[in-house]
């Protein structure tokens, strides 16, 4: 009976941990938050779609810039869906490595800029909540999710590129 209750306690004791997290978040990161995703917000209507576009098109010539800045600004400068759109711009043999790259890049982006695809935070919220309690800042551990997000896309980018290329070349050589 006594480790049931023993149980008990744990349990309530990390919904507790759970509790202050969740009142010390609303307290001190949901209004920088909802700042941060308005601000993007106006810095989207200020830019325009036009502009965002020609950006998009700018970006998606380049090699380098294509698979590490292209994403980057899809997710922060287009909402939801319209992520996918850029891939549009590209080569046929390019589109598999953007769609990979900005879908990778989805949840980290979200550290740094919570209004980007704010209905991924919750996966931010949760590794925050860990660094917070193990006593680490979260602001620290927001920049190197970002840059470990960046990093991780364009290194799959890559890998997704050489395996098209290979496979392409199989598809080529059987047809002969």
């Amino acid at each position: 009976m006594k480790v049931l209750a023993d149980a008990g306690e744990h349990i309530y004791g990390l919904f507790q941990k759970g509790g202050e997290f969740l009142i010390m978040y609303l307290e001190e990161f949901l209004p920088v938050i909802l700042l941060l995703i308005v601000l993007i917000n106006i810095i989207k209507h200020v830019i325009g779609k036009e502009r965002v576009e020609k950006l998009l098109v700018l970006t998606a010539k380049n090699g380098v810039t294509r698979w590490l800045l292209l994403p980057f600004l899809a997710v922060i400068l287009l909402d939801g869906s319209e992520i996918f759109r850029p891939a549009a711009l590209l080569k046929q043999g390019q589109k598999a490595s953007y769609i990979d790259a900005v879908t990778t890049f989805s949840h980290p982006a979200t550290g740094l800029f919570p209004g980007a695809r704010s209905k991924e935070l919750f996966i931010f919220l949760g590794i925050a909540a860990g660094a917070y309690m193990a006593g680490y800042d979260v602001s620290f551990i927001a920049i190197i999710y970002f840059i470990t997000g960046v990093c991780v896309a364009l290194l799959r980018a890559l890998i997704t590129r050489i395996v098209f290329v290979i496979l392409t070349k199989q598809q080529k050589n059987k047809e002969v």
